[in-house]
């Protein structure tokens, strides 16, 4: 019977062994046996080690808490966002300065030679921290040092591999190739375990998916997910083909590959996700839409699926249009919006299809709201960003000008009615919209949770451009009093409230501003504009009630119809809207005295009815000019085809003896362009560009006469042109020389740069200076009255420790003035960098809860235009630039 203290001879001589060396073996300075098995041992099995599983903690923390897009094709790897990529900060770093300890405690390179087997995989694990953080460049840089100093390593075929993968994440293709190029040839010559040709099919899949290969990708992912052994992983390869068999309307293969998934019992939101898309892979022949359909709404009863309910309605819509029912359709998505809370993804992909059956049908009004509401979730890096903000800010310019003809048509018909009746109506408005606040209050204690949710407010009869009252909606009235409701408001959980918003805003500020304007024309006592919507004053006070508001309102709506009409025309191409716009224009309003435009808007009747080949239009509206008006421009063009082409050289004419003035004043030519001023006035007569040159030539006359015939000349043009763009720089100017000493005269100095060769004046020079590859620092200024200062940068520090563990940046403050103090973070490399922890620290609640209903600013500041900040002490102006150069291209 063996004694209880046995212990295995195997111990006792790596004991023996660990005794002999530990003596001599902490040194990594001298080549032998003994240090070389005391480093290898140390390196691995303490340091090395901790690091490894710091950054498979990590791993695992990034794949479980990341979110995948199951609206779109899902990446082979599972990296996340950004943001969420930073949440795994604190433990790759972690791996990245134990591996970092290795490489400086044991390392034992000699003569070109590496003895510690563990440095090579200390520098593969920092590699791999770095590509998890999601700083490729440096992940990259790592490698490419594995492949040069270690020739001979073990991990060559990996790290080929790592760097394709890399290069895939960096859109750098042809590197990526060349990498995954060299791991083939290995893989011919020698062969690889199993693993490793998993890694490479599906590094290689995600090459060709980036480049939407769709073939390609699909014949690699096969290959991958023969290769697989892991459940999550074969699953999730089988939901990417499903989706790429859907792409290509493959629907069988797709079905055959969601059942794959399901059958493998993924977690609930894939397995939800491939049901859905199961649902989605019927065939409209086979009469299987009922059951579907079916299947869809038991779901939508189901409490589990209760999140997930903007997914089944979009579902439900797409199994609609596939029936040819774009109402159903419709209907379906408008849910799928209004249900949408936390799904980003999924409020995207349902506004934008919304948007473009509303934009289809057309309906401008409906259309706008959802691209509205789809750019308020799509991430700004988007491919589609750009394309569809500029089709949004078309839609909302045209829903902007038809919501003012349709407040002012109702603001018109409700002064033409007696008094008495008119009392009445705005007394009921005025019940209802008490009746709706309280609703409103109700529903605001039953859903506080979901205050955040898009898709409010039901405004789709307000905003109908058939003629539906605009006033018999009193909760449109309601929300434009305030910025805050303005905004967002705490209104009914539904659908287009951002529209509701925009009309409401348009209507009251411009009537607002109308009757403010108004009052100081006639000279009369201010009164004080009313926003309570439970006072009839408020209805009242706008109303067109003398012939003065009944002008200016109608002139309100021809300059709305005439932008919308050109918004029709050449923002959306629709010939059809811009004629009826274009001929209510000219019908409602022909009296020329009034309607400045209509003389433009009889001449694109006839080109837009020519081009809609309605000829009857088209002459009735060419017999209108040449007969009423035969002498206008108009006229002879349509009379004379080549005298469009005159025009257009004696536009050309004046537009080139313009220019050449402007670069004379530039130059300092200031006589020449006083005489070229003169000459223009007398040559071009009525021409559009006269006011350019005047108020050229007042500034020329500034530049060599003494600063009163400057401010006369500046009052003339503004008496001349008091609507002019240029008028109110003209008036800058002499408010800037009101505040100067005539003594310092010589010290004025009158810059041309405002002046712009195009439609509008060119902005003022910065002092500040673009400088993205420079060192830059966070600043962030708040009030010490307010906050402690103290606290707020141990707070700071905290968060960088958890973040930014490796980066060792500093934080220290000093006063701007008496009510602001800056704290500065630093230093970064470059701007991209600060630009990175800026949108991390404004994420992070730890930080800014003790400033919320304070007063802070956050900026990202260059070491060179920090010193120019500090000395101008204006945040207006550096938030300018900022906003321009910083947070409008991150």
């Amino acid at each position: 019977m063996k004694s209880k203290n046995f212990i295995p001879k195997g111990i006792i001589i790596f004991l023996w062994i660990v005794t002999i060396i530990i003596p001599t073996g902490c040194s990594n300075k001298k080549n032998t046996f003994s240090r070389r098995v005391y480093h290898n041992l140390t390196a691995h099995y303490n340091t090395w080690w901790n690091g490894n599983e710091s950054l498979k903690e990590a791993i695992k923390d990034l794949e479980k808490n990341a979110k995948d897009n199951y609206t779109e094709v899902l990446p082979v790897y599972k990296l996340g966002s950004k943001k969420e990529a930073t949440a795994i900060n604190s433990k790759a770093d972690r791996a990245i300065e134990k591996a970092s300890k290795v490489i400086q405690n044991n390392s034992m390179y000699f003569n070109k030679k590496e003895y510690n087997r563990w440095i090579d995989d200390s520098y593969m694990m920092i590699g791999k921290a770095y590509f998890y953080k999601q700083d490729y460049a440096s992940a990259r840089r790592t490698f490419e040092f594995i492949l040069t100093r270690y020739k001979d390593s073990p991990l060559i075929p990996e790290i080929y591999l790592w760097l394709g993968l890399t290069n895939n994440q960096m859109e750098q293709f042809s590197r990526s190739e060349a990498e995954l190029e060299k791991f083939r040839m290995l893989s011919a010559r020698k062969t690889m375990p199993r693993s490793m040709m998993l890694f490479y099919n599906k590094v290689l899949a995600d090459f060709y998916l980036k480049q939407n290969r769709t073939e390609e990708a699909i014949k690699t992912l096969h290959i991958a997910t023969d290769l697989s052994r892991k459940k999550s992983d074969k699953t999730r390869l089988h939901f990417i083909l499903g989706q790429l068999y859907m792409g290509k309307n493959d629907l069988i293969k797709a079905f055959q590959m969601f059942q794959e998934v399901i059958k493998r019992t993924p977690p609930y939101d894939m397995q939800f996700a491939a049901q859905l898309n199961l649902a989605r892979c019927f065939d409209v022949a086979s009469g299987e839409a009922e059951k579907l359909e079916k299947m869809l709404q038991n779901m939508l009863k189901e409490e589990k699926n209760k999140f997930y309910q903007d997914q089944i309605y979009y579902a439900l819509a797409e199994i609609a249009l596939k029936k040819g029912d774009r109402t159903a359709a419709i209907e379906n998505l408008r849910l799928s919006v209004a249900k949408s809370k936390d799904n980003d993804f999924q409020r995207v992909q349902s506004s934008l299809t919304l948007a473009d059956l509303y934009f289809e049908k057309p309906d401008y009004f409906c259309s706008q709201a959802y691209y509205d509401t789809a750019l308020q979730a799509l991430p700004k890096d988007h491919p589609t960003y750009e394309a569809l903000q500029k089709k949004s800010q078309v839609l909302t310019e045209l829903v902007s000008n038809l919501t003012v003809v349709q407040t002012e048509d109702s603001l018109q018909r409700l002064a033409q009615i007696p008094e008495n009746e008119r009392l009445k109506i705005i007394d009921g408005i005025i019940a209802k919209y008490a009746e709706e606040e309280k609703k409103k209050q109700e529903e605001e204690m039953l859903r506080q949770s979901d205050l955040t949710m898009l898709g409010q407010g039901n405004i789709q009869r307000q905003m109908d451009p058939s003629g539906a009252w605009y006033f018999y909606n009193p909760s449109a009235i309601s929300l434009g009093f305030t910025e805050f409701k303005r905004k967002w408001g705490n209104r009914k959980l539904e659908d287009l409230w951002r529209l509701s918003n925009k009309q409401i805003t348009t209507a009251w500020e411009e009537e607002q501003t109308m009757a403010f304007s108004d009052s100081v024309a006639n000279d009369s006592l201010l009164v004080k504009i009313s926003t309570d919507p439970l006072k009839r004053q408020t209805y009242l006070q706008n109303l067109p009630l003398t012939p003065e508001k009944l002008r200016q309102s109608n002139q309100n709506i021809i300059e709305a119809l005439f932008n919308a009409a050109f918004i029709y025309r050449e923002g959306l191409l629709d010939m059809v809207n811009a004629e009826k716009t274009f001929e209510e224009l000219v019908e409602r309003f022909p009296d020329t005295s009034l309607n400045k435009h209509y003389l433009l808007g009889c001449y694109q009747l006839v080109v837009i009815n020519e081009k809609l080949e309605n000829q009857s239009k088209a002459d009735h509206y060419r017999n209108i000019l040449i007969t009423n008006y035969p002498t206008t421009d108009y006229a002879r063009i349509l009379g004379d085809p080549g005298y469009a082409h005159e025009i257009e050289r004696k536009n050309n004419i004046v537009n080139e003896f313009y220019s050449n003035t402007y670069q004379a004043y530039r130059s300092g030519q200031y006589y020449l362009v006083v005489m070229n001023c003169d000459e223009a006035a007398s040559r071009f007569l009525n021409h559009p560009l006269l006011p350019k040159f005047e108020f050229l030539k007042s500034l020329a006359i500034g530049k060599i006469d003494v600063i009163d015939s400057l401010a006369v000349n500046l009052q003339r043009f503004i008496m001349h042109y008091p609507k002019h763009e240029l008028a109110a720089h003209a008036r800058n100017i002499l408010d800037k020389l009101s505040k100067l000493d005539p003594s310092i005269t010589s010290r004025i100095q009158l810059s041309g740069d405002s002046i712009s060769l195009g439609t509008s004046a060119e902005p003022p020079k910065t002092p500040y200076l673009v400088e993205t590859q420079s060192d830059h620092f966070v600043l962030l200024m708040v009030n010490p009255l307010q906050t402690d200062i103290n606290a707020l940068k141990i707070r700071i520090a905290d968060f960088n420790e958890r973040a930014f563990r490796l980066e060792n940046f500093y934080t220290s403050d000093i006063l701007l003035n008496d009510t602001l103090q800056i704290i500065s973070i630093g230093v970064f490399k470059n701007a991209s960098k600060a630009m990175d922890y800026y949108h991390h620290i404004l994420d992070n609640e730890y930080v800014f809860s003790m400033l919320k209903e304070k007063f802070h600013e956050t900026f990202v500041i260059s070491t060179k235009n920090y010193q120019t900040f500090y000395q101008d002490r204006d945040i207006s102006k550096y938030k300018s630039f900022f906003n321009k150069e910083y947070l409008k291209k991150n």
